[in-house]
């Protein structure tokens, strides 16, 4: 079993159930995303992984540590560590699938993640799909917020941003 990443634990022996890995750091970006929790609807535990991928769970599955499905993050146009000539002088051979994403949050319908590079994603959380993504212009700084119909987002240039969560 990795040392790293998110796991489920049995509440009463406290064995580890189920792990996601999360990725660590790579010459590509410029140190270690944060590492955060997982988002859990009933069974599926949903984690937003340093690698630049999202992944679902069913905590209640034979294989747990197995994700349903996977979504890549991506990269902001011009924005791939690939396109920055000093991180390729470095050493950055591969954009890898995405920005770290972080701070995965979920609702009865939607998924929303963080990414390093400054995007607010909406997925289906049924599907995995990416439904949108809003660029907010700086990295996702903290936990992401459901109130009522807004989902709220706090970015490292001091922002908060506030965007109508409409289906």
């Amino acid at each position: 079993m990795p040392q790293s990443g998110a796991r489920g634990h049995d509440l009463k022996t406290g064995a580890v159930q189920w792990q996601s890995p999360v990725g660590g750091s790579s010459t590509c970006e410029p140190g270690q995303a944060p590492l955060t929790s997982p988002a859990i609807w009933g069974d599926l535990a949903y984690t937003a992984g340093r690698d630049g991928v999202i992944r679902a769970h069913d905590t209640s599955a034979a294989e747990p540590d197995e994700p349903l499905r996977e979504t890549p993050a991506g990269h902001l146009p011009g924005e791939s560590p690939l396109d920055d000539k000093w991180r390729v002088a470095m050493g950055c051979t591969s954009a890898g699938k995405g920005s770290p994403t972080m701070h995965a949050v979920v609702t009865k319908d939607r998924l929303y993640a963080g990414t390093w590079d400054g995007r607010l994603l909406v997925l289906d959380r049924a599907t995995g799909k990416q439904l949108t993504e809003y660029n907010l212009g700086g990295g996702v700084a903290s936990a992401l917020s459901i109130s009522g119909d807004w989902v709220i987002a706090l970015t490292d240039d001091g922002t908060l941003h506030a965007l109508a969560a409409r289906h």
